[in-house]
């Protein structure tokens, strides 16, 4: 049986982006196939396995405190911090 993963994000590009990340695609836990669910302290956003640092890195060049937790408010705060930046995000696979 072939399992086929979709991916979860939109690009979040605000507008006047002046810079862009782009990355590949989620791990599978990210991904719509149902069959593994996200960790404890996963961010359900682009780079927010509880394995990534990227948010991590973020939260230190920037002062702005962001949690490993997956709820709304915490990545509402990810995609504030991008926009405060003008730094659009994206994948390069559907």
């Amino acid at each position: 049986m072939e399992i086929i993963s979709i991916h979860p994000y939109k690009p979040h590009i605000c507008q006047g982006a002046t810079k862009l990340i782009i990355g590949t695609i989620p791990p599978c836990r990210f991904c719509t196939n149902g069959i593994e669910k996200l960790h404890n302290k996963d961010v359900d956003f682009y780079y927010g396995s509880d394995k990534n640092c990227f948010w991590c890195l973020m939260s230190k060049i920037t002062n702005q405190e962001l949690q490993r937790e997956n709820s709304k408010e915490e990545i509402e705060k990810r995609k504030a911090l991008l926009d405060s930046l003008k730094v659009g995000i994206m994948d390069v696979v559907k």
